[in-house]
């Protein structure tokens, strides 16, 4: 990140959030929520560029910057992370509203939205937050001021 920030090229960062995680692991148990944590995890490090970096991030969250993408190809990756996390198998039976995993995509591009680093993730996780606030199970993208 500190490179692409120096040298002045674009860097997207994602973090991604899975929706109603805590309902997941009260309802089905903490081993389903490992299973679901695993395979987001494999989903996502099987949809990214070779150079992109992806980790997790916080309990159910994941970071991906991807280094040389600009807010089109950090939109696209993120939309075809999206679509194919929601093709996970979860199991889910019972009242709890919860059908398909599904996740909320926070998006934000240096060097444009912000110049720091610690920047770059708070606009990512407000971006984040502000697609669950919009619905869940969308993507959204940081406020460039």
């Amino acid at each position: 990140m500190s490179k692409s920030m120096r040298q002045k090229h674009f860097l997207t960062l994602l973090i991604i959030d899975i929706d109603d995680f805590k309902k997941i692991n009260d309802c089905y148990g903490h081993q389903q929520g490992d299973r679901i944590l695993r395979e987001v995890a494999d989903v996502i490090q099987f949809n990214v560029r070779e150079i992109d970096v992806c980790a997790r991030y916080g309990g159910e969250e994941f970071a991906v910057v991807l280094p040389y993408a600009d807010r089109r190809i950090g939109g696209m990756i993120a939309e075809r992370l999206r679509k194919s996390i929601s093709q996970i198998k979860g199991n889910f039976h019972g009242t709890t509203g919860i059908t398909k995993v599904t996740v909320s995509i926070g998006v934000a591009v240096g060097p444009h939205d912000i110049l720091d680093i610690h920047g770059l993730i708070h606009k990512a996780d407000m971006a984040m937050y502000q697609a669950k606030k919009d619905g869940k199970n969308r993507i959204s993208y940081s406020n460039v001021h």
